[in-house]
């Protein structure tokens, strides 16, 4: 049974205290830049050794990684928080000091290690690298390696370019047009633009087929916007750039991070907080909550188990297909459907990198969906734990109340006056003739809708042998909702009309979704 949506219920483990990171030491870049800038792709005492194994690693593990001076700057300030707190910052530090540098890729992967000595340096980091999972992806690098007593620390940052974008500002003094021109890279295709405004309003857009492209961006309002390439890879989906632009307003040098848990939680615990994080943000968009839903959940669950099994974190699975196939073989069906996945120590900080990317934001703020299903597949690793998330967001389409017709009627209505149209008074003959329409095409698979339409036709030149005072609209819908708002955008035939005949009927039949609403229209002068 799916638990209800409604006031937060999570009584997990408390949470610490919120802490706060500045970056207004660390030298901030004017652009995003995809071009390698000048400067050096390894620091510290033995950066020289660092250095000289990465020929060596490329050439053992097949890799063609690039040093990049800004991953190598990402990388000190990490090993410099991690000398004084001794973990790992969260995502959240390292996506703002990642776009701080001027990086326009997505939050790189970094790791930590240590050497006991130089000579025994690039063996080792070049065995740390091999368990990177899918590292022939990544194309940047940058790192740290101080000498310290025992040994030798070694920070990497890696990096995933698939772009050569032009440059982008970071910030803008006040609204204009923003060029954004690029092109993909390594066998990227069809990419899409997914822009977050400063009111929380995300907008989509396809870029073409690739792997060029070239779109003008609204940045009118004041603010920060967010923006994001997605583009279709042999994992396919992935986020390809993924960055801010401030208009008019200040650039971000502090984050807050999320704070961390007292104790690590279990997947039911973490699946609660990810629940009641998505209605919170629903709510503050004045969207209705979502229903957590068992059937959902146990879909993404094995799409995590999946994951972790085959070390990846995407959307296609190399065993089980892209998400509508998985939805189909655990017997759902729906017509509108989103998925997330993540990855990380924290589900706040899971839920806050979802949300600061626009697609996965537009997801979680997706107007049509009702139900989510969380799954959580967590495992303890040395520092903490490691969750993988898959959040799967869909359309159920209820059930329809007694007064169905009523409410459609009126929404009708006062749609009309809206548009200066004459008021509508429901005929009783012709809502029958638009009844048994409906029931017709539901309970008779062999007509289509054609079919049904061209039957209703006829019956309507016998019973107006004048002609052209009758139209008829047929629409299959999810929701009352959008029955009314596609008669609002639809060709105005009708508008003179001051009678109507109204047909709701729900079921299914081949081919569409479980209680869909077949909606027939009769409208006549």
């Amino acid at each position: 049974m799916g638990l209800a949506a409604g006031a937060s219920t999570w009584d997990g483990p408390g949470l610490g205290q919120a802490k706060s990171y500045d970056l207004s030491t660390v030298p901030a870049a004017s652009e995003y830049i995809t071009d390698v800038p000048k400067g050096l792709g390894f620091l510290g005492s033995e950066s020289a050794v660092l250095g000289r194994s990465l020929v060596r690693i490329n050439k053992a593990l097949g890799t063609s990684l690039e040093p990049d001076s800004r991953l190598a700057r990402l990388a000190r300030w990490v090993y410099e928080r991690f000398e004084t707190d001794r973990s790992m910052p969260p995502q959240s530090a390292l996506d703002l000091l990642t776009h701080h540098l001027g990086l326009p890729e997505p939050l790189p992967h970094m790791l930590m290690t240590n050497a006991p000595d130089a000579p025994r340096l690039a063996n080792v980091v070049t065995a740390r690298l091999a368990k990177v999972f899918d590292l022939a992806e990544y194309t940047h690098i940058g790192g740290v390696a101080e000498r310290v007593e025992g040994g030798v620390i070694v920070v990497i940052a890696l990096s995933r370019r698939h772009i050569k974008m032009a440059p982008v500002p970071r910030s803008l003094a006040g609204p204009r047009q923003l060029p954004l021109e690029g092109s993909l890279v390594d066998g990227y295709s069809q990419p899409r633009l997914a822009h977050a405004l400063p009111s929380g309003e995300t907008r989509l857009e396809a870029l073409g087929k690739g792997p060029e492209f070239a779109v003008s961006v609204d940045l009118s309002a004041t603010g920060r916007h967010r923006l994001e390439v997605v583009a279709s890879g042999r994992k396919g989906p992935e986020v390809i750039v993924n960055f801010p632009v401030y208009v008019g307003v200040p650039v971000e040098g502090t984050v807050e991070a999320a704070p961390e848990p007292r104790r690590a939680m279990k997947p039911g615990q973490a699946q609660s907080r990810l629940f009641d994080l998505i209605n919170e943000e629903r709510t503050r968009a004045g969207l209705n909550a979502l229903i957590l839903d068992s059937e959902l959940s146990e879909a993404a669950l094995l799409h995590c188990e999946d994951m972790r099994k085959n070390d990846f974190v995407g959307h296609l699975s190399p065993t089980a297909g892209e998400p509508e196939e998985r939805l189909l073989s655990a017997g759902i069906v729906t017509d509108v459907a989103a998925e997330n996945v993540g990855r990380g120590d924290n589900p706040d900080e899971i839920h806050k990198g979802l949300m600061d990317s626009p697609g996965h934001r537009a997801a979680i703020l997706h107007t049509k969906v009702t139900h989510v299903g969380i799954g959580i597949s967590s495992e303890r690793k040395s520092g903490g734990m490691d969750y993988l998330v898959t959040e799967l967001f869909i359309r159920r389409i209820a059930r329809l109340g007694p007064d169905a017709k009523v409410f459609f009627l009126a929404e009708l209505i006062a749609s009309r006056e809206l548009d200066g149209e004459p008021a509508l008074e429901e005929d009783p003959g012709l809502s029958k003739l638009a009844e048994e329409t409906a029931r017709e095409f539901l309970n008779n698979h062999t007509l289509t809708q054609k079919d049904v339409m061209s039957r209703l036709e006829q019956r309507l030149r016998q019973s107006h042998p004048e002609g052209g005072s009758a139209a008829a609209v047929f629409s299959v819908v999810g929701s009352l909702e959008e029955g009314v708002e596609r008669m609002a955008v639809g060709p105005k035939t009708w508008a003179r009309a001051k009678r109507v005949g109204i047909g709701i009927t729900q079921g299914t039949r081949p081919g569409l979704v479980p209680n869909s609403i077949v909606l027939v229209l009769i409208f006549v002068e």
